[in-house]
């Protein structure tokens, strides 16, 4: 017995000891059959059920991007938005109360399908929040129109133009510190130190970048007479801001740096002369520049009305660049029956398998209403857009009760032909 309990326990020891071992031992991976192949990891961010297979070309990477012309904010505005917030229109302060949501209801479609919206800016907004707000020459515009562009939507906010000096170093300042207040908006065209100002602003959307330069061929025609000519970037005045003058060795500059950080770049331009459709040697010069140095799209603004789109030969991946030479206006209560329309820029950016691509571009035309008794104010598309806002389009019957024709005498068909003779068909709606 005592020589079998022997045998017993060392075979027991045995059992132990290959135990042990072989679970400190790596484990083999189990070989399934051929036809039963392994399921693939899920990753934690997203289930793999189709993972990307050799010679199969991945999914486009498509950016909806959406863009204004000039938002101004004359007096008949804010006068009414504060009747819609229950105030009576007179003795308007810069912290009354004021409802913009109105004028704008016609865009929030737009701007809600959009990856990126982009606003310009023309009037400063909280420049100076001391006593009245401001109107034409010098502009001061209620916060209340800021807040109203963040909750409708807007990503980038472009503030670079002539009017943004309109109250001094301090009222940019102020202006461009409460815009960097907005966690949502990417602001361009003011910058408060050299720091900033060199900062190249990229926005990123489903895995496309897109970088927005922003310049103002006059950044200092103010009604202040403030008599120093930026030709170039500087700081301006002792607090060191930077103003965005229109400089080809700085546009050169930036547009490398922002194609180095990019899939697509933007620029805004704030440039040649108002009131005409005739294209200025300043922007026929930096169009052509732009394009030579493979900028994507250029976003023209200023004149206050429609000019010119195309599509220029350049050196970007897909062959052209696209130009709007001015969008027009957007909200104003401007004298000439051709401020009262404007363009709504619509187009996706397209990446997709080494490529690169605006694609869909479309500029819609849209009427600044406001009746003669400056009570009744929006935005009405022109033409009746189903697919975009479910809206109908702008009637003779509406713009009859227009303040416009106080100052000239226009229909319908004169408001049509601003678009129909300036925007090509291929980029019109449809």
């Amino acid at each position: 017995m005592k020589r079998w309990s022997a045998v017993f326990l060392c075979v027991l020891l045995f059992c132990f000891v290959f135990g042990l071992f072989s679970s400190c031992a790596p484990k083999t991976e189990q070989l399934l059959p051929a036809d039963e192949p392994a399921s693939p990891a899920l990753s934690a961010e997203a289930p793999a059920e189709n993972p990307p297979q050799e010679g199969v070309e991945a999914p486009a990477s498509r950016v909806r991007f959406f863009a204004t012309g000039d938002n101004i904010i004359h007096t008949g505005i804010w006068r009414q938005a504060n009747r819609n917030a229950g105030g009576s229109g007179n003795g308007c302060l810069m912290n009354s109360e004021y409802d913009f949501a109105p004028f704008y209801e016609n865009l929030r479609n737009k701007i809600e399908g959009a990856d990126i919206a982009f606003l310009n800016q023309e009037s400063l907004v909280a420049a100076d929040e001391s006593g009245e707000p401001l109107n034409y020459p010098a502009f001061n515009t209620p916060r209340a129109l800021g807040d109203t562009m963040v909750d409708f939507g807007f990503d980038v906010v472009c503030i670079a133009n002539n009017h943004m000096l309109d109250m001094g170093a301090n009222g940019l300042k102020n202006s461009i510190e409460y815009w960097n207040s907005k966690e949502q908006i990417t602001l361009v065209g003011g910058y408060l130190d050299q720091k900033d100002f060199e900062t190249i602003r990229v926005v990123e959307k489903n895995g496309v970048k897109i970088a927005i330069l922003a310049y103002a061929e006059d950044p200092n025609n103010s009604a202040l007479g403030l008599g120093v000519e930026l030709s170039y970037y500087q700081p301006y005045s002792s607090l060191g801001l930077y103003v965005p003058a229109l400089n080809e060795g700085v546009l050169r500059r930036q547009v490398a740096q922002a194609q180095a950080l990019a899939d697509f770049v933007i620029v805004s331009m704030h440039w040649g002369e108002e009131n005409t459709d005739v294209l200025s040697a300043t922007q026929r010069y930096f169009a052509d520049l732009c394009a030579g140095l493979g900028v994507d799209l250029v976003l023209g603004s200023h004149p206050h009305v429609i000019q010119a789109m195309e599509w220029k030969p350049s050196s970007t991946p897909s062959g052209k660049t696209l130009v709007i030479y001015s969008m027009g206006n957007l909200i104003n209560l401007m004298e000439g029956e051709g401020n009262m329309i404007g363009g709504l820029f619509s187009c996706e950016f397209v990446k997709e398998n080494g490529t690169r691509a605006i694609e869909n571009p479309v500029f819609s035309p849209v009427v600044s209403h406001t009746s003669a008794d400056y009570r009744t104010i929006y935005l009405a598309n022109l033409y009746d857009e189903n697919a975009y806002t479910g809206t109908q389009g702008y009637t003779a019957a509406e713009y009859a009760t227009h303040y416009i024709h106080r100052y000239c005498r226009t229909d319908l068909d004169r408001l049509s032909e601003y678009y129909l003779s300036r925007i090509p068909e291929e980029f019109r709606v449809r």
